[in-house]
């Protein structure tokens, strides 16, 4: 019997921008790319392109003219959907000839959030639309300057309103991109904290964890500002602040909502440092796992574990929409194969209990999302 498994490698590198994707050197994907650089151009297309490029231009006049704090730097995002995966060969191609990185995957690699790292080259991404909407009848994309355009579907300048996800006075978690623009980034950021500080609105900020910044109070006025006028600002959130209620075992937290376990979701094993059996998640833990520690297989002393639990099984939608139940998107085999995220691993032995895993619960999908230095390419 085959003990393969599913392995998602979110490889850590020395590269620009992100390296986030599945199944890239597949064959079929090449010749999707293939067969769509030598499309025709249809009219409905340029009717498209014609409609996505005057929104993105009024779109980027608009967050031009909101700005009122003054900054040294600016960065403009682009969110683009394309018609097959995006990965790292476009991802290359993509930098050099329209000075575009990408800092967030979405719709399994197909939509693209990218930053703007070269105006210059940028302004050959405007040329190439031009060019295509204004391109003859049964005009092919095939050894066209601007044949990447042929996998793209859709393009939207980034807005206030893509950042701003949801509001509450009570508690916010803004997120910031990630991008190699460190001069531009570093900047900004430094200048949102004092203006924070100038406003005397109350922030938790830990420099260990730089792309998360929590605030415990703010209007809605002084959000829109930070939003209009603050690039690196990726999302933000409601941060879902806890409550507590008594117990007979003592206090016992409550997170304001339940999650339900659907049929026929598959389970995925979580590779990390333990997983804390927090009331949201008490049904989506299966109770048998894997332990590699001197310590309980549910006690998440360094939190990693729990953390990328919530992810795997509320997705995006727990950030997007707020709701009293959420469907799981996947049970959860808990795999400790750590105390702390620098604790030594046992490699072998974890793959031991992948192809156990894999035998004895049919589970074909694992995440672990630890950087282990100096590790080998698999």
């Amino acid at each position: 019997m085959s003990n393969k498994v599913v392995y998602l490698n979110n490889e850590k590198a020395a590269q620009i921008g992100f390296n986030r994707q599945r199944n890239v050197s597949s064959g079929r994907e090449e010749q999707t790319s293939e067969d769509n650089e030598h499309k025709i151009i249809n009219e409905s297309k340029k009717d498209d392109f014609r409609q996505y490029i005057g929104a993105f231009n009024t779109h980027r006049q608009i967050r031009a003219e909101q700005k009122s704090i003054r900054l040294p730097f600016h960065i403009e995002l682009i969110k683009i959907n394309f018609l097959t995966v995006f990965n790292r060969d476009l991802s290359g191609k993509f930098l050099l000839k329209y000075g575009l990185s990408p800092v967030e995957y979405l719709d399994f690699n197909k939509t693209v959030v990218f930053t703007v790292d070269n105006t210059e080259a940028f302004e050959n991404f405007h040329t190439h639309i031009d060019r295509i909407i204004n391109s003859p009848r049964n005009t092919s994309y095939y050894k066209q300057d601007y044949n990447l355009l042929a996998l793209v579907h859709q393009f939207t300048f980034y807005t206030s309103n893509d950042r701003l996800a949801s509001y509450s006075e009570d508690g916010l978690l803004i997120s910031f991109i990630s991008t190699h623009l460190n001069r531009e980034y570093e900047s900004q950021k430094a200048i949102l904290l004092q203006e924070l500080q100038t406003q005397e609105i109350p922030v938790s900020y830990n420099p260990e964890f730089p792309d998360i910044l929590e605030i415990s109070h703010i209007s809605l006025d002084n959000i829109n500002l930070i939003v209009d006028n603050f690039d690196i600002v990726k999302t933000v959130t409601s941060s879902r602040s806890q409550k507590v209620r008594p117990s007979i075992a003592g206090p016992v937290r409550e997170y304001g909502f339940t999650v339900n376990v659907p049929d026929n979701i598959p389970t995925v094993g979580i590779i990390d440092t333990g997983i804390s059996r927090i009331e949201p998640f008490q049904d989506i833990l299966l109770l048998d796992n894997f332990n590699h520690t001197q310590h309980a297989p549910f006690w998440n002393e360094d939190g990693h574990g729990t953390l990328v639990t919530g992810l795997v099984v509320l997705g995006d939608e727990f950030y997007k929409v707020e709701r009293d139940q959420y469907d799981a998107k996947a049970q959860i085999l808990n795999i400790k194969a750590l105390h702390f995220s620098n604790d030594n691993l046992d490699v072998p032995r974890l793959i031991n209990d992948i192809i156990t895993a894999r035998e004895r619960y049919g589970v074909r999908i694992f995440n672990m999302s630890l950087v282990i230095p100096n590790a080998k390419k698999i």
